[in-house]
Parts: C-alpha cells; sequence; structure tokens
C-alpha cells in the first residue's frame, strides 16, 4: 500500500475499523517530540504492528521489554536506523508485534482499565473515613483554613498518560 492509498483508506475509515488500517502496516513510527502515553503506540501495539517511536513521556514505559524500539527525541538519523533495522530484519519485527500485542492486551483492554479503576476507587473510598477524622468533621474548611486540594487521577502504580500528568503536576507544584 503506497502513501497515497493509506491516507485515502484512513480517510475512508475515518469513522470506522482503523484497527483493519492499522493491522495492514508493517510498521508504525511515531515521532513525537512530547507525549503523555500515545494511543496511536498502544492501537498500533493491539493491532500486532511493531512500532519505533521517541522516547518521550510514557513511551519510554510502554515500549520497554523489547515491544517497540525507541529513539532520542529529534533524532532523526536515529529513527531512520531503527526503523532500517525493523524493515530489514522480519524476525525483529514478528517478535516485537507478538510482545507488543500481548502487553497491550494484557494491560489496557476494556476490562482491565475498569478492573483498575475500581481498585483505586475501592482504595480512595477505604481511607475516605480517615480523612475525614484527621481534619475533624470532614466539612469545608473556614475561609481562614488552609486550602485542601485534591488531585484526582489514576495511581502512579498504574501505566498511563494521566499517571505521567498527574506525577508532573505532584513533582512540580
Amino acid at each position: 500500500m503506497d502513501v497515497g492509498e493509506l491516507q485515502r483508506e484512513v480517510f475512508r475509515t475515518e469513522n470506522g475499523d482503523v484497527g483493519a488500517v492499522l493491522r495492514s502496516l508493517d510498521v508504525s513510527v511515531v515521532p513525537s517530540a512530547s507525549e503523555s502515553l500515545s494511543n496511536v503506540i498502544l492501537e498500533s501495539m493491539a493491532a500486532g504492528v511493531p512500532v519505533v517511536a521517541t522516547a518521550v513521556g510514557g513511551s519510554s514505559e510502554i515500549c520497554s521489554a523489547g515491544r517497540a524500539l525507541l529513539v532520542a527525541p529529534n533524532d532523526d538519523r536515529g529513527l531512520a536506523e531503527a526503523l532500517a533495522r525493523v524493515v530489514e530484519d522480519p524476525a525483529l519485527r514478528s517478535e516485537m508485534a507478538r510482545r507488543a500485542r500481548e502487553f497491550a492486551l494484557a494491560n489496557f483492554s476494556v476490562d482491565h482499565i475498569c478492573r483498575q479503576y475500581k481498585e483505586l476507587y475501592a482504595d480512595v473510598l477505604s481511607q475516605a473515613g480517615s480523612f475525614a477524622c484527621k481534619r475533624g468533621t470532614g466539612s469545608r474548611p473556614s475561609s481562614n483554613s488552609a486550602i485542601r486540594v485534591a488531585f484526582v487521577a489514576p495511581s502512579l502504580r498504574y501505566i498511563g498518560g494521566q499517571s505521567v500528568q498527574a506525577d508532573l503536576l505532584m513533582k512540580n507544584w
């Protein structure tokens, strides 16, 4: 499939089966300068497509363990070399695709994400009583009280874009 055919296919399936488009590819290249957690990397992985990407944001976490090849951001030569390596080595492509698909399905399926949210909410709710007791009544602070702030995001125990952003916010608060 040449670039023109791929573009026509993507636009034709804009609201359709993007997975089918991804599965028709041999490699996904994601040369982002900045990412939180790349949906296109995860979607490519779930489709069993090997990925060459830049090591930014959550990409470093999801692309480890032989699931993808990572290069430094803005490293055109490194990106070209990594892509050539994947294109020239069918065994490498196959192994990366297998590992990536297994990882994506094990960690990012709807059922798995729902379980993680349930666990997170259960953890927070189990601690809710101790939060109120520490502050007294659990009521809102008066105008001369210290301001209380809650960061609401998935736990940093889980890989994900919101977790990455919550971590950055906490570090830079």
